[in-house]
């Protein structure tokens, strides 16, 4: 039964994590979206695209965040 429990928390913990990502992502990109962009796609070198997405995980203080947001960015072309 305890592992019922703990399984039901896990769950609704990771949906309670993605749905707080989603809205931060949907702040930033109405906020910042055509500033972001351009800070990702002008990286002409890989480490310079590392240290963008390290200043930006930095200041979103979220790694998962900015991986979302990369990954949205690149979806939508």
């Amino acid at each position: 039964m305890a592992i019922l429990g703990f399984l039901i928390q896990l769950t609704g913990a990771t949906m309670l994590l993605l749905f707080a990502v989603r809205m931060v992502r949907t702040g930033i990109e109405r906020a910042y979206g055509a500033s972001f962009r351009r800070r990702i796609t002008t990286a002409r070198h890989p480490l310079g695209a590392a240290g963008a997405g390290t200043v930006m995980a930095i200041v979103l203080q979220s790694s998962a965040a900015v991986a979302l947001l990369v990954a949205g960015f690149a979806a939508s072309g």
